[in-house]
């Protein structure tokens, strides 16, 4: 329907409403006293209330998209402005809503939802990057007004010409995550970015690389032959025990019970904030045992150079494995994904055990009742995997 072909104007059914057509150029309709309906040249049809600001010049409030506000729903939110305005409490209360209903709060209330279960130096990444692209872009706006449009643009933006498609696969999920629990927190159920992921262009993410099986015994003699032979252990220890990176670089000596074969990592240096008791093979108990020969006294097994006190840096392992020629070719953290790759076909059948030994989170259902650790049957799988992994050196 065009717009000149309307029989009256004001309080226009829905059917009228969705039958509109769009022209060259954005236009409103008045509704009622203080609503219209924007019709805009994309197609976007949505709800503003035109009203006085507190210095007297006329501005307009968006009341959200149509059709998800019917015009019954955006007739009775404004009777209420009016209402407010009339009793002189609207500003006050708009300043209020603003508050509460910013991206902003929404986003700073889901991260405190994550501070308890992640590293915090995830969490502190976390927050610079929403700082430094999404609030610069959508902080003090009204979240349950921005569009799925509005966030399209903004993602396909920061792929195609910002150069950070590595980092939208994050921030995407941040914001997914922070409307879903706006369901929780402010009773909003829309999720505006819920279908958008299948839009966006296609990232094929190439962290955490790491070497073919067949490269195991080249990778295993250069990481041997490294000058530096504290690092030159903790890269095999990396090898055959598959934890974090930053587990073995925080790791102590009074986590360790050699004569168990147990390495305890506390929960406050795991991923998901839980103990895990990791059983250690002969072969890590005698890499162990090495280095308590060679290292320099210190609470830490690998302390930071010129230190006791202090850890090895974060960025030591990756530089050795630079040094060795193996950039680009195999990260610290590929040593998991080699690990969980070889061990799954090798042992398909042993699934649940592997993913208790990679320390990964069950979900679901299952997660909540499936509380084993499979100690004894990891103790195995651990010493079957450094023996198949010495097997080739």
């Amino acid at each position: 329907m065009k717009r000149v072909d309307l029989k009256k104007l004001g309080n226009f059914p829905d059917t009228v409403l969705t039958a509109l057509e769009v022209e060259e150029k954005d236009y409103r309709l008045k509704d009622c006293d203080g609503l219209y309906f924007y019709v805009r040249k994309t197609g976007n049809k949505s709800w503003q209330f035109r009203y006085k600001n507190e210095i007297g010049g006329w501005t307009w409030k968006g009341l959200g998209q149509y059709p998800k506000v019917k015009s019954s729903q955006a007739r009775k939110i404004v009777r209420t402005f009016l209402n407010e305005i009339a009793d002189g409490v609207f500003f006050k209360n708009r300043e209020e809503e603003a508050q509460t209903y910013s991206l902003r709060n929404l986003m700073e209330s889901w991260l405190n939802t994550k501070r308890i279960n992640w590293e915090n130096k995830t969490f502190q990444k976390a927050q610079a990057s929403i700082q430094k692209h999404i609030y610069c872009n959508f902080a003090e706006r009204d979240f349950r007004y921005i569009t799925a449009k509005e966030w399209f643009d903004f993602f396909q933006n920061l792929q195609r010409y910002n150069g950070i498609t590595s980092q939208v696969e994050k921030l995407f999920y941040y914001v997914k995550d922070a409307y879903d629990w706006a369901s929780i927190s402010h009773g909003f159920k829309e999720n505006p970015v819920e279908n958008l992921k299948k839009r966006l262009d296609k990232f094929e993410c190439n962290h955490f690389k790491f070497i073919e099986i067949r490269e195991l015994p080249n990778l295993i003699q250069s990481i041997r032959s490294y000058s530096k032979e504290t690092v030159s252990i903790a890269l095999e220890l990396m090898l055959i025990l598959f934890p974090r990176p930053s587990e073995l670089r925080l790791a102590k000596w009074e986590h360790f019970d050699l004569d168990h074969r147990v390495w305890m990592k506390p929960a406050e240096l795991t991923k998901n904030r839980k103990t895990h008791k990791v059983p250690l093979s002969e072969q890590a108990v005698h890499l162990i045992k090495r280095l308590k020969q060679i290292q320099r006294e210190s609470d830490y097994l690998f302390p930071g150079r010129g230190t006791r006190i202090q850890p090895l840096s974060d960025g030591a392992f990756n530089h050795a494995l630079r040094s060795l020629g193996y950039g680009g070719k195999q990260d610290p953290h590929g040593f998991r994904h080699l690990a969980s790759t070889a061990l799954n076909e090798a042992l398909s059948s042993k699934s649940q055990i592997i993913e208790a030994a990679l320390a990964h989170i069950k979900k679901g259902t299952k997660g909540i009742y499936d509380k084993a650790e499979h100690f004894e049957e990891r103790a195995e799988l651990m010493q079957w995997w450094a023996d198949y992994v010495y097997s080739l050196s």
